[in-house]
């Protein structure tokens, strides 16, 4: 029992750092030139557009 309560709360802290280096990383990346965020809260940025045009709607 030990062991596994251990082996929880480092998980727990592991987890509680990761989570503030994400939200770290998340907040310098919103920044960058290009970065978008959409409504669902991800953040992407295109590098390289490519040469392929695709149709604005569905085919029928």
């Amino acid at each position: 029992m030990r062991v596994k309560a251990s082996a929880q709360a480092k998980m727990e802290q592991d987890a509680k750092e990761n989570e503030a280096k994400g939200a770290k990383y998340a907040e310098t990346f919103a920044k960058e030139k290009g970065a978008k965020k959409t409504e669902s809260g991800l953040l992407y940025k295109v590098e390289k557009e490519g040469p392929v045009k695709h149709r604005k709607t569905a085919i029928p």
